[in-house]
Formats: C-alpha cells, sequence, structure tokens
C-alpha cells in the first residue's frame, strides 16, 4: 500500500508539473478575427464586491453607447447581473470548478464567441487563474486592468503540486502583467473599494467620475412570508465561521431591538446558525427564519423593507447600502478601511443616513493584518470579532433608531 500511494504521489507530482507549465502557463488556441464594437467587463468577484461596483458598473454604457457590452460575472450573483440594464449578455463563471481545466476550455471557447474591442478587468486584488488566465485567452485588442496586488492568489493554486512545491520561483503576478496591454497604477490614497473603482473609471473612460453610494437600478418586492410589519434583520453568517460574530451575542441584543419581529436570513449552509439562535432566544419576538429559503432578490426585497439591518460584515450590509436600510455592521480587523467604512466622493445629506454604523472591538492596534492573525481564536472567532461588546452594538442601536424616528 505504502508503494502505491508513492507511486501515487510520483504520478501526481508529474502529472501537475505538465497541466501547470502547458495549461496554465499557456495559451488556449482560438481562430483570431479582427475585433468588432463589443466591450467585455469582468467582473468575477463576490456578491458585496459586485454591490459596491455598481455606481461604477453603469459608465460602461455611458461611455460605449453603440457598443455591445458583455459581463463576465459570478455565478452567485447571476440574478443581479442579469437585471442590471447596462449589459447586454451576461456569461457566468463558476468559482467551485476553479480547479477543472475541462470547464476552462468551455468557458473561453464560449467567451470568445466574440472578438471583443476591450477587455476591462477593474479587480484590484487579481489572482493567476480566476482573472489572469480569462484575460490572457480572451480574444482582444486591448486588454485593461488594475495594478493592483496578489493578495487573493495566497492558495489559490494549491490544488497543484508543482505550484504548491515552486511558488516562491514563480513570480505569477509579473507573467501575468505581461498579458495586459494597459495596467492602471495604483493610488495610495485609494484605500476603500469603492474608491478604487472610482479611481479605475478615471483613469479608463471618465476622468470627470465622482463617487457615489450604489443603488440597484432595479425594484423588488418583500417576498409573502414576510409580514407587512415593521421588523429588523439579523444576518448571523459570515464567509466563514472566524469571521462570526457568536450567536448567543445576536441573542442578547435581540430584545433590545424596538421592533416586534427579527427575520433571519442567511444561506442554506448557515441553517444550523438559525437553529442555534432558535434554540437559545426564550424572548418574546417574533422570529422568523428564512435561511436556505430566498433567492439573492428575495433577500434584497426583505433588506429593502426592513427597519433594520444588524449583521456580520456580509453582502447584507452593502445590499443595506445599496437599498438605503439602516444597518450595523459587526466589523473585524482584517480589511478593515477596505470595505467598510464606507468613503465616498459625493455623499447627499439622505446618503449619510444610509451609512452603515459600523461596530468593532476596542483595540485597533493590529487591524489590517489581512486576516492573518497573530492571536489565537477566541468564542470560535477572530479575537477582533470576539471582542466586539453586546453593550456596544445595543448602543448603537439605540443611537440610530432614534436617529430613525427624528427623521
Amino acid at each position: 500500500m505504502k508503494i502505491l500511494t508513492e507511486l501515487e504521489y510520483q504520478y501526481k507530482k508529474l502529472h501537475d508539473k505538465l497541466i501547470f507549465r502547458r495549461f496554465w502557463l499557456g495559451k488556449q488556441p482560438f481562430q483570431k478575427r479582427p475585433s468588432t464594437k463589443t466591450i467585455l467587463v469582468i467582473r468575477i468577484d463576490a456578491i458585496g464586491d459586485c454591490i459596491i461596483w455598481l455606481d461604477q458598473a453603469k459608465e460602461y454604457r455611458k461611455a460605449f453607447p453603440d457598443y455591445k457590452l458583455v459581463l463576465l460575472h459570478n455565478r452567485v450573483w447571476s440574478d443581479i447581473a442579469e437585471r442590471l440594464p447596462w449589459f447586454d449578455e451576461c456569461i457566468s463563471f463558476d468559482r467551485s470548478k476553479i480547479s477543472n481545466t475541462k470547464y476552462y476550455k468551455q468557458l473561453i471557447k464560449k467567451i470568445n464567441k466574440h472578438s471583443y474591442k476591450k477587455i476591462f478587468s477593474p479587480v484590484y486584488s487579481r489572482d493567476f487563474i480566476t482573472i489572469d488566465w480569462l484575460v490572457h485567452n480572451i480574444n482582444a485588442q486591448e486588454k485593461i486592468g488594475y495594478e493592483g496586488d496578489y493578495q487573493n492568489n495566497h492558495g489559490i493554486c494549491d490544488f497543484n503540486l508543482y505550484y504548491r512545491r515552486n511558488s516562491e520561483k514563480l513570480n505569477l503576478k509579473k507573467i501575468a502583467d505581461s498579458w495586459y496591454t494597459t495596467l492602471v497604477p495604483n493610488n495610495s490614497l485609494c484605500v476603500m473599494e469603492l474608491q478604487r473603482n472610482a479611481h479605475f473609471i478615471r483613469n479608463t473612460i471618465n476622468k470627470n467620475f465622482v463617487s457615489h453610494l450604489p443603488r440597484f437600478p432595479f425594484t423588488v418586492t418583500t417576498p409573502s412570508t414576510i409580514p407587512k410589519t415593521l421588523y429588523a434583520v439579523f444576518f448571523l453568517g459570515a464567509s466563514t465561521k472566524l469571521r462570526m460574530w457568536p450567536i448567543y451575542n445576536f441573542v442578547q441584543i435581540a430584545d433590545s431591538i424596538p421592533y416586534n419581529t427579527i427575520v433571519l436570513c442567511g444561506s442554506a449552509n448557515e441553517k444550523s446558525l438559525a437553529n442555534n439562535f432558535l434554540s437559545l432566544y426564550k424572548g418574546n419576538k417574533t422570529i422568523i427564519d428564512t435561511s436556505g429559503n430566498t433567492t439573492i432578490i428575495q433577500l434584497i426585497g426583505i433588506i429593502t423593507h426592513a427597519s433594520l439591518v444588524i449583521t456580520n460584515e456580509t453582502s447584507a450590509s452593502h445590499i443595506a447600502v445599496a437599498t438605503r436600510t439602516s444597518s450595523i455592521c459587526l466589523l473585524g480587523g482584517g480589511h478593515y478601511g477596505r470595505f467598510h467604512p464606507y468613503q465616498v466622493d459625493e455623499l447627499s445629506e439622505d446618503d449619510k443616513k444610509s451609512l452603515p454604523v459600523v461596530v468593532t472591538s476596542k483595540d485597533h492596534s493590529c487591524f489590517g493584518c489581512n486576516w492573518i492573525c497573530k492571536h489565537p481564536f477566541e468564542n470560535g472567532c477572530w479575537r477582533c470579532i470576539s471582542d466586539i461588546s453586546v453593550e456596544d452594538v445595543i448602543l448603537k442601536t439605540q443611537f440610530l433608531n432614534k436617529s430613525i424616528s427624528q427623521s
């Protein structure tokens, strides 16, 4: 058995070397055709990133009114992408198939049914496989991206033994930079993602662009299962358990909410979080659990008509901004300043009321660590999450509700 295991390992090592050098460092064949009046915009990151970007997305239609605009987007927000009025065609990308070379070949073939005048890839934190490799293999006259960083590339190719053993020798960003015709230089003054998106627009298609808070360019209705009364939304989950404020903390703040109904939202994978909340909560509020039973559009509808949203740092916080719903974001320090607090070029007085109220731990000394934490976990999460106090959240809730009642 040990011999067989060693043989299998050696075979995989050789196989992965060939795949990485020939496929991931290579280029897929395609029929070169003259470019047409078609523009491709690549935005295949997460839901929250997409929502922040909505204020800039409309600029492509303004800049290219007579062009066919194609949006390559992340499959998880297809329902949003297909409702955006600025794009003529949407192509989805399935990030769960990140190591599937057959899928990539099929996707490239589908994308290359057009010959593009320009490709725009406005993502700041690029990575080799899900962004740069695609740009390299698409038939386009101009390929415009962000100089950015490779912060998201950490571990992205770890499924490949050759890369894992040679990652320090392979300067993938330097290789990928050469695949673009233009890279927008970084600006150290732009830290928040909305600012970075605006900087990209100003350096590519509209030098006079001024950023505003994003809005959804479509209307939604609240699902019929949600009563037509005032309610708050609790979003209990996050992209990792380490970023989730403990459930019993949500239970403790529930009775401080001045609404008789609380709606629990989350994905099917977060159903256990809602079950945990329901088992711990002994108060008199009406609790409606929608976990795993809503589409992204239905979730937008629930948040749109909510009086208050309390959430971990997730897409729900950005949905609340785009729907102008009052919200509290329980913010850790890993990406502090990048996605929250919001920094916007131009804010109306009404929009100022829609900015999320951010609650953090009191110790900011290690903020900005990119979630490479030097502290031991506390209560099953990173220390900066665990240290957000219940009292601070209750005070922020009371302050926010007072502001709402006075407006």
